[in-house]
């Protein structure tokens, strides 16, 4: 939330990465530093054709932030973070197109399920997605590939990626402090009972 909220500075505590084993020291995370070299860092990947609004930079990280799954958004599976990373440069162009041009701050669903999604995996099993054009050809692609049945096993459906695309509009309204009810149709919660799930109905 502290990256999408400039203001007052803000330092976060967390236990030392890569700290001395055995040894509970802490250190502490600038979160001001921190999203400046995040804006600057993907600044850099795209060209300024593609700058359309202010902070655009940390919308588009707080949707991958969401895809690779956090405490509020189901991830897509075999999605992680420094995989993301690696190939944000060739992804960024089409997530930015995925962004609604009347609310910056909701990414369109099927626009993104069906070009950012298989773009992903695309960059993730680079040799084994011919055809990138669409959810379907390139979940196709993978099954129809040479990789192992488990990985198969956990690709996701259609209905999963948009859970997750979702949940993601969830994410950047929750970061933006615009206080969304999660319960709202089109954010990728519903109620079985009394308990909160995940709603992977299209």
């Amino acid at each position: 939330m502290g990256l999408l909220n400039a203001g007052r500075r803000t330092a976060i505590m967390r236990l030392m990465v890569g700290g001395e084993v055995g040894v509970r020291a802490h250190e502490w995370v600038d979160v001001d530093l921190l999203r400046e070299g995040i804006s600057i860092a993907i600044f850099q990947m795209v060209t300024p054709p593609l700058v359309p609004w202010q902070d655009w930079q940390l919308h588009c990280l707080v949707v991958l932030i969401a895809l690779t799954g956090t405490d509020f958004s189901r991830n897509l599976p075999l999605v992680k973070p420094k995989k993301v990373w690696a190939i944000v440069s060739d992804i960024m162009p089409t997530l930015i197109r995925c962004f609604r041009i009347d609310q910056t701050t909701v990414v369109d669903v099927e626009q993104t399920v069906q070009t950012l999604v298989p773009l992903i995996y695309k960059g993730i099993f680079p040799t084994h997605v011919r055809d990138s054009h669409s959810f379907g050809a390139a979940m196709a692609s993978i099954r129809a590939s040479k990789l192992g049945d488990r990985t198969k096993q956990l690709l996701p459906s259609e209905g999963r990626a948009a859970c997750s695309v979702q949940n993601a509009n969830f994410l950047l309204q929750y970061w933006t402090l615009a206080a969304p009810d999660s319960m709202k149709q089109g954010f990728g919660f519903r109620l079985e009972g009394n308990t909160v799930a995940w709603d992977e109905q299209l």
